[in-house]
């Protein structure tokens, strides 16, 4: 038997997902049901009673039916509002190619420096960290490379601007005297 705790959806690519605890062992497990084709014009209703009576159907017999509608509706309009990820890839032109291994940046966003990570998409996010991955690994220095020194250290404070004192560091407090 399972007892479920959350109800979401994903949007990219388009999923109900639902959390759930197993009751018998107390586990907490994620399922997730792939809305194939979901399309912006789809039929909520219909869409809720086919995964009601599909191979979810076990899992979701303890939802409503008005929940599962609703996250349904919160996902055709963000589909509307976005463009399903089929159609954006034909937006883009890739539709019968297969998609470029490299990374590329977030449209909009010319600098690492005014990119706020926090408000991306998980499929945007990724692409980043691929970016930036790529980058480390141009930039990494290797044992086997010319110049390299293990553990070295940097000061990147440059001799115009002075340190900062924090006060939560100094060595002249000894306030550990209680241990």
């Amino acid at each position: 038997m399972f007892a479920p705790r959350r109800c979401g959806v994903r949007y990219d690519p388009p999923m109900l997902i639902l959390e759930y605890v197993i009751v018998s062992t107390g586990k907490l497990r994620r399922r997730s049901m792939p809305l194939k084709d979901f399309k912006k014009d789809a039929n909520v209703e219909e869409l809720a009673e086919r995964l009601k009576k599909s191979n979810h159907a076990m899992y979701l017999e303890r939802v409503s039916q008005r929940q599962i509608e609703q996250l349904l509706e919160r996902l055709r309009s963000h589909v509307a509002q976005q463009g399903a990820p089929a159609e954006r890839e034909q937006a883009q032109g890739n539709s019968g190619s297969s998609k470029s291994n490299s990374p590329s940046p977030v449209e909009g966003h010319h600098s690492d420096t005014e990119l706020d990570l926090n408000k991306l998409s998980d499929s945007e996010l990724e692409r980043q960290k691929a970016r930036m991955d790529v980058l480390f690994e141009a930039n990494r220095k290797k044992p086997e490379d010319k110049g390299f020194v293990y553990d070295l250290e940097v000061d990147f404070t440059s001799k115009k601007e002075e340190k900062m004192e924090s006060g939560w560091d100094n060595e002249d407090d000894d306030d550990d005297d209680e241990f």
